[in-house]
């Protein structure tokens, strides 16, 4: 499931590897040594929360020269600690500072285990089929309005949705409801 790297973007001779934005957790450390064993460099930050910085800032800078590179970054739009399945308003603003379109990304196993984590985490099993899907861009304007980036925040969410169904219904598996 981590090689959608090796077939995006589409038709170039040489795909390049995103970096992932990775929080800085006990569990981010865990996937980001995950990661790094199928070449994929992590950016570690998050949203600060009550005063604690969690260095938010600083990954979002590294994420724009990241863009600005050439390179694409993966970023699971729901955050550490969700709601599930919502988009938060950082993967727009990133959009909006870099000028770089968001692409919708899903993937689904065959078979799979499916954790009681709060995203309902799951891991693949071996030698089952799975299946990978992205959708097409979406530009946020560098200069968005408040309610031009809740419609383009709300577009990628639909799409999320939209085609993380299309996904488990391929792979004959049921959804995860969203939170």
């Amino acid at each position: 499931i981590m090689l959608g790297h090796h077939c995006w973007p589409p038709g170039e001779a040489e795909p390049r590897p995103p970096r992932a934005l990775i929080s800085r957790s006990k569990e981010g450390e865990i996937i980001t040594t995950a990661m790094r064993q199928v070449g994929i460099p992590a950016i570690r930050g998050s949203t600060a929360k009550a005063g604690k910085d969690k260095g938010g800032m600083q990954a979002l800078k590294e994420m724009i020269r990241t863009l600005e590179s050439g390179f694409p970054v993966a970023i699971s739009p729901d955050g550490p600690k969700g709601p599930r399945m919502r988009v938060g308003m950082g993967v727009v603003q990133l959009a909006k500072l870099s000028g770089a379109p968001m692409i919708a990304m899903a993937w689904s196993a065959q078979w799979r285990i499916q954790l009681k984590s709060w995203d309902r985490f799951i891991v693949p099993l071996p030698f089952g089929r799975g299946y990978f899907v992205w959708d097409e861009p979406i530009f946020v304007p560098r200069d968005a309005s408040p309610e031009q980036m809740e419609q383009c925040r709300q577009a990628l969410e639909a799409a999320m949705l939209r085609i993380t169904a299309q996904v488990d219904q391929r792979a004959g598996v049921s959804g995860i409801a969203p939170e």
